[in-house]
């Protein structure tokens, strides 16, 4: 398979794996060096964030991003902006011959929305490796061809192929690749993160809205005013107060009222 790649990056193609991140970090250990693209037609042990299964049937886009970074983890998660910027230019490529209304959204902190249905997910890790630059692995997986089974709102998911029949993984990939790299460039190394938040903040779902926002200990609910400049999210709760979050799972008021009602029916 010959697949057009931005100058620079190597690619391993797989057919199938337990985890394209996991094989990424294998192939780091073993002394490969980024940048480079891991991409399996399916996985059997897929990865979503808290460690949450991520579905990996054929005929979806499961690949992870290598990159060797000499930088600060607080600067190095900035990636996971990059990378929503990537896939929400990568789809909306993908998107542009649909005779179905679409429209994309950036959930924060790092899932894709298609017509309010999540569509795409990014999962960051890191490892060490003696004598060299820590490297990250920047997992993506990306809907496609199908989508799991109804779930209660707001946890409901689609696919690409859902608005746009024609269309193939491959032409996914080589678009995400490209936009990758291009937002990659703009990032430079974090010198450029300021333009990255502004371009993702245009493209937020709820910025500046009411939202609830679940952590691990507390339930917390206030407006979604802002990212900081290493992209936590800044909550305006309703005392007045401001609550800087780093992680945790944001809907919007109406979407959290939604969720509710599924759960008593």
């Amino acid at each position: 398979m010959s697949l057009a790649l931005p100058d620079g990056w190597g690619l391993i193609a797989l057919d199938t794996v337990d985890s394209t991140n996991a094989e990424a970090m294998r192939r780091v250990r073993g002394g490969l060096a980024g940048p480079f693209w891991v991409w399996a037609q399916a996985q059997s042990s897929g990865r979503g964030r808290q460690g949450k299964p991520w579905v990996s049937e054929p005929g979806n886009l499961y690949c992870t991003a290598v990159l060797t970074v000499d930088l600060r983890p607080q600067v190095w998660t900035q990636l996971s902006f990059v990378a929503g910027l990537a896939v929400y230019d990568a789809a909306a490529l993908c998107l542009e011959q649909a005779a179905e209304p679409w429209r994309l959204a950036l959930k924060w902190p790092n899932d894709l929305l298609l017509n309010g249905r999540k569509v795409s997910g990014i999962l960051l890790e890191s490892t060490m490796v003696p004598d060299a630059d820590p490297a990250l692995a920047i997992g993506i997986g990306l809907n496609v061809q199908h989508s799991p089974a109804e779930a209660p709102p707001p946890y409901r998911a689609t696919h690409i192929a859902a608005v746009v029949s024609e269309i193939g993984v491959e032409t996914v990939f080589e678009c995400l690749t490209r936009t990758f790299a291009e937002w990659q460039r703009v990032w430079d190394s974090g010198a450029g993160f300021a333009g990255i938040r502004d371009a993702w903040t245009q493209r937020a779902h709820g910025m500046g809205q009411e939202v609830s926002v679940n952590l691990p200990d507390e339930r917390l609910a206030g407006r979604f005013s802002a990212l900081d400049e290493d992209g936590a999210m800044i909550l305006e709760l309703e005392s007045g107060a401001v609550r800087r979050i780093l992680v945790g799972d944001v809907f919007l008021a109406e979407e959290d009222h939604a969720a509710g009602e599924g759960a008593e029916g």
